[in-house]
């Protein structure tokens, strides 16, 4: 028997600690991740408020619409409400791909925000 077929059929015991967290715990962090994204909100829309450019508008609403409902729904599945799906939650959840896009998206936002473009027309009232 070779090397790499006794290393492949021997077997290793790893001792993982177990980890347990009280559920005032969980609603707490919850709560506090949902706040923080609904303040992201409250921003994006006062960005998407500020743009006079239609497509920067639609744009800005549509990146912070999905960043938001991909947070209620972690959070839904995190406790129990929905079932697991799969979506990672921005910014937090672990992953090369989705924090790609995020950050792109993220930018594309900071850009909007920091645009000065206008189509000469008001599209929403500014108080």
């Amino acid at each position: 028997m070779s090397a790499f077929k006794r290393l492949l059929s021997s077997s290793i015991e790893i001792a993982i600690p177990s980890c347990t967290i009280d559920s005032a715990e969980l609603y707490e962090s919850v709560l506090m991740a949902m706040f923080i994204f609904i303040l992201f909100f409250q921003r994006g829309i006062k960005i998407a408020k500020q743009t006079t450019d239609p497509f920067g508008i639609m744009l800005s609403i549509g990146i912070v619409l999905s960043m938001v409902l991909y947070t209620f729904i972690n959070v839904g599945y995190v406790t129990g409400v929905l079932p697991v799906t799969g979506l990672p939650i921005p910014l937090i959840s672990h992953g090369g791909s989705n924090l790609v896009i995020t950050l792109s998206m993220l930018g594309i936002l900071l850009n909007i925000s920091e645009s000065k473009r206008s189509v000469n027309k008001k599209l929403w009232n500014h108080q």
